[in-house]
């Protein structure tokens, strides 16, 4: 097969792929170009991708733009002519071919992961970084025009997980390189970086890593950070050919900037060397650049420009020495120490920290020690790496030893109440007070420092448990006891308090708190003493004292002698169809016993309102009786009850309706007062059911499967039962207009 036809197979191939295709995990990247003369370059493209979640597809061919100065595409260029995998010295030759408008280098064979190594050797490296990397070459013939060249690659898209940039799934990588023209310099190459970039660095820890390059000419480089270019992809993730120049800076997410690259922390590279720097504080996906420019004579003669992507990650040193600290001891001298290192540990060193002494030392893992005195003592644990002594590891830690902690409460019972109030006496120099429980023996709980409780007891008593911490750790647990007096209470020992002409009475007895009791009455004149006489309706109060001047106060309500003026019984509505129901009420509705007959088919026969469901005319008594026996009295009422003899005519079904969203005859509805069955169904033209229900409530609004239906006549058809058992059927039209 031609091999010109089968690289344009392959470019509409993958030009053809849908936009997700293989559109993200793109990492980063650089190009490079070395003149062989004769107006021949070498041009090299490495590409970066991410392959934690499988291997993403490098291009197959890469494409690659070719530009003036004036960012226009130029009339000519090159089809591919080998491939160069990192660490093989082998080039697969191909033909040129000057037929398009951009380039194509082949896809290579192999390409290789980069491998997760770091400048610390005491770091674990990440299992859940991935990186590949593909380098692309071939050979292009570019006579000299004047401003130059500009070649350009372009693929979308990065990963969405990136926290410095902007949409960072909808945004593409650029990559560009320039060609001067022969007024600036005819036999040059661009700068090539020495060293794979690292795929992830280390949160917290101090990273150092050398961005230097060679250039092939021995020309004078600098070093600097610098923004990657990016493109917003519409509809492709590659533009074949790629845009045309100039191109825009990536879009730092606020407040990310080239100078802020990792979010509060700064990075520096090393203007001279190539050596970057930095301590990142925030773990996560980070962008960044780094141009080395090159200089011939004093004039500059252009950048290569590394676009990459970093992962800081939380690193898991090889060898980790750690104990727990502060340690406090409360009341003992005697400290137990946890020891929580880990890694590759071949032995440990303890050092109490007793500075008088110097056999305070243990190679135990988790020791015991006692100490001379109350203090603080400054501990050191040291943990020995068994692979490599370099990656020994040290932990400080303090010890407390505190003089006994003890703690205290007092309570105050509320006068005349059940209320106790809590207060922690607690004093000491060796931390405040600051976690308190309180359990108060009845079931409630409390976690302040000054509690309120109210206690349910009549007299009795409780046992409280009082928990309290410092800030140190020390805990001390106490009880006490508390108990209650019996409060005075009141009550009416008549429960026949009935006025007529303001002659009622009422008699309180009293027990509980210190006697001798004061009774006073809120008459008019006031009362005193246990009894009160010429009492008028209403209620009245009675407050009784005792002798520690603790209170109670109890009611009575008086009631007036009921007579047939003061009762009737009504019934809303008084006249009702066979199948409806009425409210029957007592006046007055309330203080009194009440008592319905006939008693079938009402709510309640024993309340001042009930609901009742005669099916012929009913005439219902109530008898209102005093609850104190003051008096009785008898009322009726009569209910007519109208028989319904529904049939085909009391049932309406409209014969149309608009469902068009007014609120007005939107839904069509099957109307009747009395049926007490329905199936109601409706079909269309063809004989396709659109609507079916057996409930009242329910009817058509007009739709078929969730879409509205087109204006048309439809079928119904209607079977019913009414209140009287009448059974009939109904069919018919109904016209849909919208």
């Amino acid at each position: 097969m031609d091999k010109r036809l089968l690289t344009l197979i392959l470019f509409v191939a993958l030009a053809g792929l849908p936009f997700d295709g293989f559109s993200t995990h793109i990492v980063g990247g650089e190009m490079n170009y070395k003149y062989l003369g004769n107006n021949k370059y070498e041009i090299r493209m490495t590409v970066y991708r991410d392959c934690l979640h499988g291997v993403p597809p490098f291009d197959d061919p890469l494409s690659i733009g070719i530009f003036n100065s004036a960012n226009q595409l130029v009339d000519y260029s090159y089809h591919f002519t080998g491939i160069y995998p990192q660490g093989s010295n082998v080039f697969y030759n191909d033909t040129l071919m000057n037929d398009t408008s951009f380039g194509f280098l082949t896809f290579p064979r192999d390409s290789e992961t980069v491998p997760n190594i770091i400048t610390n050797p005491c770091v674990i490296p990440p299992v859940d970084v991935c990186y590949r990397v593909c380098h692309y070459i071939d050979t292009l013939t570019l006579p000299f025009i004047p401003g130059g060249y500009q070649l350009v690659y372009q693929i979308c898209c990065r990963n969405i997980t990136i926290l410095n940039i902007v949409n960072p799934n909808g945004t593409g990588d650029t990559f560009v390189s320039f060609i001067n023209d022969s007024s600036v310099v005819i036999d040059n190459g661009n700068p090539v970086f020495n060293n794979l970039p690292p795929t992830f660095i280390c949160v917290g820890i101090p990273f150092t890593f050398n961005h230097s390059a060679t250039d092939p000419d021995g020309d004078s480089l600098a070093y600097h950070l610098c923004n990657p270019f990016g493109f917003a992809p519409v509809n492709t993730t590659q533009p074949q050919p790629p845009l045309n120049p100039p191109y825009l800076n990536i879009n730092w997410q606020n407040p990310y900037s080239l100078a802020n690259l990792l979010g509060g922390v700064a990075m520096h590279i090393d203007s001279l060397t190539g050596w970057l720097t930095c301590t990142p504080n925030t773990i996560g996906q980070f962008v960044y650049g780094v141009c080395v420019s090159e200089y011939r004579n004093g004039v500059y003669l252009g950048d290569t420009r590394r676009d990459y992507q970093v992962n800081v990650v939380a690193c898991e040193l090889e060898t980790v020495a750690s104990i727990q600290s502060p340690l406090i001891a409360c009341g003992t001298d005697v400290a137990l120490f946890q020891n929580n290192s880990h890694g590759a540990i071949r032995s440990y060193h303890w050092d109490f920290g007793v500075n008088a002494l110097s056999n305070d030392t243990s190679n135990l893992t988790s020791p015991i020690y006692t100490y001379p005195d109350t203090g603080i003592y400054h501990v050191i644990l040291i943990a020995y790496d068994s692979l490599n002594a370099g990656c020994n590891d040290t932990s400080f830690g303090t010890v407390e030893i505190l003089p006994p902690f003890v703690g205290g409460f007092e309570f105050t019972l509320a006068p005349c109440t059940n209320i106790v109030s809590f207060q922690d006496t607690t004093h000491t120099y060796d931390g405040l007070p600051n976690k308190w429980s309180w359990a108060f023996g009845d079931g409630g709980i409390d976690s302040i420092k000054n509690p309120f409780h109210t206690y349910a007891y009549d007299g009795g008593a409780d046992t409280i448990t009082f928990i309290v911490r410092t800030s140190k750790g020390c805990v001390d647990t106490l009880k006490g006891w508390v108990s209650f007096p019996k409060l005075v209470k009141s009550k009416f020992t008549d429960s026949i308090a009935c006025a007529e002409n303001c002659n009622g009475s009422a008699e309180v007895s009293s027990s509980g708190g210190t006697p001798p009791y004061i009774y006073q009455w809120s008459t008019s004149p006031p009362q005193f003493g246990a009894t009160a006489s010429n009492l008028c309706a209403g209620w009245a109060y009675c407050t009784v004292t005792d002798a520690q001047g603790c209170k109670h106060v109890d009611s009575v309500f008086v009631k007036s002698y009921i007579n047939n003026a003061d009762a009737s019984a009504t019934a809303k509505p008084d006249t009702i169809f066979d199948f409806q129901s009425t409210t029957l009420h007592a006046n007055p509705a309330s203080g009194y016993l009440y008592n319905w007959s006939p008693s079938a088919g009402l709510s309640s026969s024993s309340s001042a309102n009930t609901t009742a469901h005669p099916k012929h005319t009913t005439t219902y008594y109530v008898t209102i009786t005093d609850y104190n026996g003051c008096g009785q009295v008898v009322d009726s009422v009569q209910v007519v009850v109208l028989q319904l003899h529904c049939d085909a005519t009391d049932i309406y079904v409209p014969n149309a309706f608009t469902p068009d969203g007014n609120g007005v005859n939107d839904v069509l509805y099957v109307r009747s007062r009395g049926l007490a069955t329905l199936y109601f169904v409706i079909y269309n033209r063809w004989g396709q059911k659109v609507f079916e229900t057996n409930d009242f409530s329910k009817g058509w609004d007009g739709t078929y499967n969730g879409m509205p239906a087109a204006p048309d006549v439809f079928d119904y058809y209607l079977e019913a039962t009414c209140i009287n058992q009448k059974t009939f059927f109904k069919k018919g039209n109904i016209t849909l207009i919208r």
